[in-house]
């Protein structure tokens, strides 16, 4: 048994290490050929929390049992509702005031039965700090603004990787705070130095260090005494095989949410940085906050302060006021499923600690067809 330190924060979380057993490398031989058994390892032994089972929830739900992890905990404290029978594919017909995660329980265990499915029916505001520390990763999903909030500050205080995300009728956003966690990155390069030299130009926050991997040629054994390579030599280039190991710095959840676009460094590159679906994401965020159900109007009206508030003309926009019912439930399915894939494949990545992630709010917006990456807040 090993025991895991989680830095500054002392905590302390028991964890039994397994090895990926052969039936599941057989289960997961495409995606170990993507990203390696090491990665997969790591997926193998990762605990995640899913707080909130709606359309979107799902979609997170589906990705990340399929990834193959240890265990998944489902959490919803809600009753399903014909609105939850026609968007959310775990929910069966005839589920109508069942508890959306014990309704969402079946279809989502045959995903994947290699993954431990956990069901939690109480409410995510009501959980203390210590029960998130028994998790790697918390997601949570269409949960009020201030809930997300306090989640990600016990997140970040007990260095536990954590996302948000949701879906408001035709627009949707994606938030990850991975703040300290290490993750493997393409080592940069400079011209006329050695494929095999690693360079590193980063600030100086101690948290970089590289780490080589060795070359891969397949070769057939035979015949790579004499020279001769196999018709199918697989040769990965170096390119490909150069990583180097980086602490990624991640901003909170109320320093992303809350920049003050009226600083004067800040006026002009508002104008250039901020998608048109941020203000209305941002208004409806406010909205939930406080209502259980919100009318066009009202959001409406909040869509205009979040603009007015940002020094921005409502009248001259891409989206116009008419579209206010877009961003209405029921939520779009579509929407659900890019907002939800966007999320899955970020915790993926978190968990695996492979590849570079996005940083650190993805807005989604189908009226526009278009999903923008925004760093908030943003360098001045």
């Amino acid at each position: 048994m090993s025991v895991e330190e989680g830095g500054s924060s002392g905590r302390r979380r028991e964890s039994v290490k397994v090895a990926i057993s052969d039936e599941e490398k057989a289960v997961y031989d495409r995606q170990i050929r993507l990203w390696g058994l090491e990665a997969q390892n790591r997926l193998r032994n990762s605990s995640v929390l899913i707080a909130g089972l709606s359309g979107c929830g799902a979609e997170v739900a589906k990705n990340l049992m399929l990834a193959g992890l240890k265990s998944i905990t489902l959490l919803d404290h809600r009753k399903v509702t014909e609105m939850d029978e026609s968007n959310q594919f775990f929910i069966a017909p005839g589920s109508i005031g069942q508890n959306r995660a014990e309704a969402s329980r079946e279809r989502c265990y045959l995903l994947n039965p290699h993954v431990m499915l956990q069901i939690d029916t109480s409410e995510i505001a009501t959980k203390n700090d210590d029960f998130f520390k028994q998790f790697d990763l918390v997601v949570l999903i269409d949960q009020k603004y201030s809930v997300v909030n306090k989640v990600d500050r016990i997140c970040r205080s007990a260095q536990i990787r954590f996302a948000a995300g949701g879906v408001f009728g035709w627009t949707g956003y994606g938030f990850f705070d991975f703040n300290g966690y290490t993750f493997l990155m393409r080592a940069p390069k400079r011209s006329g130095m050695d494929s095999n030299t690693v360079v590193l130009d980063r600030s100086s926050d101690g948290y970089a260090h590289s780490e080589k991997r060795p070359r891969c040629d397949i070769r057939d054994a035979a015949s790579a005494d004499n020279g001769a390579e196999h018709p199918e030599t697989i040769d990965i280039d170096d390119d490909e095989d150069e990583r180097i190991k980086m602490k990624v710095p991640y901003p909170s959840w109320e320093e992303t949410l809350n920049v003050d676009w009226t600083q004067k460094k800040l006026i002009r590159k508002s104008k250039r940085i901020l998608p048109n679906c941020y203000f209305p994401i941002r208004a409806l965020l406010r909205a939930y906050d406080t209502h259980e159900e919100v009318s066009a109007e009202l959001a409406l009206k909040l869509w205009k302060e979040e603009m007015e508030n940002c020094n921005r003309n409502f009248e001259i926009q891409a989206i116009d006021g008419g579209d206010a019912t877009f961003f209405m439930d029921p939520p779009f399915s579509p929407a659900c499923a890019i907002v939800g894939a966007v999320i899955g494949q970020e915790v993926v990545k978190a968990l695996s600690q492979n590849e570079e992630p996005l940083r650190n709010l993805f807005l989604y917006s189908a009226l526009e067809t278009a999903g923008i990456v925004c760093n908030f807040p943003p360098l001045v």
